[in-house]
């Protein structure tokens, strides 16, 4: 059942004001057979940041490399990871499942821990992986939209506001999903820029 799925907050150390903010959009499981979910470590603060585990998984691997390639890997090493919707699920269809009433009960209780989040530690900026990611965030911090960039089909792989008060939010796709070269190329020239002491 979903609820045996149970939830995750941090995926890094917390620390005020830290240079970066990574959003996720939910914290998935590894199978819905023998839900993993342990209690005592869900709220256990994290030592370390998930992305630089000895194996790191497929989007980790991503981030790391796109971040190598544009100087900024020890920025990423000292970034706090957390998710939009701390609930964990298999992927996003699984969680669309959900009965609308329980989702949107718990997307309420989601938006005020992401907006306690931003408020208790106040980050320099926010960057989410993916787009819809995105959106939402900016819909639960009152933003308005911003600057976009489109790829090579037309589909948006880098979106940027910058909030008169609050932190700069950027936008690009989920890397663990297929991204065209040239659009990878992209996002990393505007992305070393945005990310620019």
């Amino acid at each position: 059942m979903f609820w045996e799925h149970g939830f995750a907050v941090f995926y890094s150390p917390p620390i005020a004001r830290p240079d970066l903010l990574l959003v996720g959009f939910n914290p998935g499981v590894s199978s819905d057979a023998e839900p993993d979910f342990v209690l005592d470590t869900a709220l256990a603060v994290p030592e370390r940041h998930d992305y630089f585990q000895p194996r790191p998984y497929r989007l980790a691997g991503a981030m790391i490399r796109l971040f190598e390639d544009i100087d900024r890997r020890a920025l990423l090493e000292r970034s706090v990871k957390v998710n939009l919707i701390p609930f964990r699920s298999r992927d996003k269809r699984q969680w669309r499942a959900l009965p609308a009433a329980v989702r949107a009960e718990l997307e309420d209780v989601s938006r005020q821990i992401f907006l306690d989040i931003v408020h208790a530690l106040e980050p320099a900026r926010i960057l989410t992986e993916g787009l819809e990611t995105f959106d939402t965030a900016l819909r639960w911090l009152g933003f308005a939209p911003g600057t976009v960039i489109r790829g090579r089909r037309g589909r948006r792989i880098y979106a940027r506001v910058a909030a008169p008060s609050g932190p700069a939010v950027i936008g690009i796709p989920h890397l663990s999903w297929p991204v065209a070269r040239e659009d990878v190329a992209t996002i990393a020239i505007r992305l070393r820029a945005d990310l620019a002491d």
